[in-house]
């Protein structure tokens, strides 16, 4: 289930940021086309849903029509500031990543939470992973500012100034705190050697 709905994810994302390349290999909707793509993404969501409802759960369908209602949101306000050449605040920024990639961390999360006896609420610990996720994502391909060339010299100028005027250090920087706070919430819960142990692989790599 979380394969089917991230993979979904990925592929509107990739339509909707007009990405060329995923994972090394051409986007879907450049090899399939965007009508199929979208159809096809929107049938996997309408499955995933189906398979969930078919649990029996009273909360099942709420906790996911409002996990992924907020990160439909997520994705609308990039796209209006990339479309409208809008840069956000750092709060509205954040908030974002929240929404888009925060909620579907939490979604698999809540969705175990219901079928399981520990009541813990990991909720805010989930949405932490997915918005490091994405922050590394982003900084790794130096791309926080979406532009609409494939002309690769005035890529690697934009990458030029985003190092000149420290906004990549600044991310960097960000992600680091981050990552402090997640291990906080981490021991929070009594420590987890596996969760920690990719934190570290994480670190490692910024």
């Amino acid at each position: 289930m979380p394969s089917l709905i991230n993979c979904t994810i990925n592929r509107l994302d990739d339509i909707l940021d007009n990405t060329l390349v995923r994972r090394n290999v051409p986007a879907a909707h450049l090899v399939y086309g965007i009508p199929l793509t979208i159809n096809a993404s929107m049938h996997v969501v309408m499955l995933s849903l189906q398979k969930l409802l078919k649990l029996g759960h009273p909360m099942i369908g709420s906790t996911f029509s409002n996990c992924m209602l907020e990160a439909i949101r997520g994705q609308g306000k990039e796209i209006y500031w990339r479309d409208n050449f809008q840069c956000p605040t750092e709060e509205q920024y954040d908030h974002m990543i929240l929404q888009k990639t925060g909620h579907m961390f939490k979604l698999l999360v809540s969705l175990m939470s219901l079928f399981s006896t520990n009541k813990t609420d990991y909720s805010h610990l989930a949405t932490l992973l997915g918005c490091i996720g994405r922050m590394v994502k982003y900084r790794h391909k130096s791309n926080i500012l979406r532009q609409r060339t494939t002309d690769i010299s005035l890529k690697k100028q934009c990458v030029l100034l985003l190092e000149e005027l420290g906004s990549l250090q600044y991310t960097k920087n960000k992600i680091l705190q981050l990552e402090r706070t997640i291990r906080i919430e981490i021991e929070n819960f009594g420590g987890n050697p596996e969760l920690s142990s990719l934190l570290d692989e994480l670190a490692s790599n910024i």
